[in-house]
């Protein structure tokens, strides 16, 4: 009976929220005029939370180098990795000590979004990163940028299938919370997406024109096809959490183990459920065949020593951990769900998966495990489907994206 009042109780105060801040923001875009430009021009100030170095630079990256982005501030909990044109902003210690990592963080970006008063202002993730700067935007006349790293369950359901704590305590789909996301994405000036089915969603449901699908820019000179001779079998790389659904890939590595096929199995990445996998691999018998390598920056270590990639994700955007394994020449096989078949193509550069069963992975994997000349082919196209996904490429992109606004 508690946890039901608690849960209705979190359900009110979130819809009053982002109710408030969808009010106070179109408010704010009706009576606040264009601000002078030159207060601090072709600057970006943007937030977010990030689980690895790896991915908030393949999104700064090729920001730093776009033409039409003077600066970038990152203002963030933990330190920012060095790039070039980023610098890092960070709450102090007394602030944090009083409101928590997160409280802190964002009342140091509303401080320098109200004093620097940069150009551009935005968030990674809609919750709540993209919902404050969309209300800091519309308050100093800036442009908000909403940068979509989870794909539409950032949205569905009220954000509930997110890893945000908040939203979160909602243990299920609030349609009415979704209604007010939805019209909080409307008033966006920037909605970056990492795929298609993203962009479509923003465009059938908050009815914006205002989308850019780009998921981020990688160095080819990081990624790129080794020339050893690989001792992995199968590669995962991601957040060992819920969605990513590595349960699921143990127990693909245990039908094909019962054929007696002793696949080696590197999984990379840290998360909430690492000792809960550990224990599945465990009682799969699994323990010799499965290396959980944990967090690591170099990844491309690792994708280099491997045959194929493979992800059983349940929620996708497209994925940065795809498009740096189709960078080193990797064929995938991946669910078939959100944005992956912006990059997978069956049969040419890999399989896409729509009944996300362990026995239909391990078809595939078990396919090109065993047939080198498949998997080779399937490799070289997966490496010329990546092409357009590099840093110089992307900070084309944004060039075009910002030069539009």
């Amino acid at each position: 009976m508690f946890s039901k009042v608690k849960v209705v109780a979190v359900s009110v105060f979130l819809r009053f929220l982002v109710s408030q801040v969808n009010f106070w923001s179109f408010f704010f875009l009706r009576v606040v005029s264009k601000r002078d430009r030159k207060a601090d021009g072709n600057t970006l100030l943007i937030t977010g939370t990030f689980y690895s170095d790896n991915w908030l630079a393949t999104h700064l990256r090729p920001l730093g180098k776009a033409k039409s982005i003077r600066r970038i501030i990152m203002v963030a909990s933990t330190k920012v990795p060095e790039i070039e044109g980023v610098d890092g902003a960070y709450p102090g210690k007394l602030l944090t000590l009083c409101l928590g990592s997160t409280g802190a963080r964002l009342v140091t970006f509303a401080r320098l979004a109200l004093s620097r008063r940069p150009e551009f202002i935005g968030g990674f993730h809609l919750l709540l990163n993209g919902l404050v700067a969309m209300l800091l935007s519309s308050a100093t006349g800036a442009q908000s940028i909403y940068i979509c790293g989870g794909g539409p369950r950032e949205i569905v359901g009220g954000g509930y299938l997110t890893e945000n704590r908040l939203f979160g305590m909602l243990e299920g789909p609030d349609n009415r919370l979704e209604q007010h996301l939805i019209r909080s994405v409307g008033l966006m000036n920037i909605i970056i997406t990492m795929g298609r089915e993203g962009a479509k969603f923003f465009r059938d449901h908050a009815k914006t024109s205002h989308i850019a699908i780009l998921p981020g820019g990688l160095d080819p000179t990081v990624y790129y096809p080794a020339a050893v001779e690989p001792d992995i079998d199968v590669i995962a790389v991601g957040r060992l959490s819920r969605v990513k659904r590595m349960d699921r890939l143990l127990e693909a590595i245990a039908v094909l183990d019962s054929r007696e096929r002793k696949i080696r199995v590197a999984i990379v990445g840290d998360g909430p459920l690492k000792g809960s996998l550990e224990k599945l691999a465990s009682d799969y018998n699994l323990s010799k065949n499965v290396t959980f390598v944990g967090w690591t920056e170099d990844v491309s270590k690792w994708l280099g020593r491997s045959k194929l990639f493979v992800m059983t994700s349940d929620s996708e955007g497209l994925s940065q951990a795809l498009i740096q394994a189709t960078l080193c020449g990797l064929p995938a096989v991946v669910s078939d769900v959100g944005d992956l078949k912006d990059i997978v193509t069956n049969g040419e550069n890999g399989y896409l998966i729509d009944d996300l069963t362990p026995e239909n992975f391990a078809k595939k994997i078990s396919l090109l495990l065993f047939d080198d000349d498949l998997r080779r082919r399937l490799g070289r196209n997966a490496r010329i489907a990546s092409e357009p996904y590099t840093i110089e490429s992307a900070a084309r992109q944004w060039d075009k994206i910002l030069a539009a606004d």
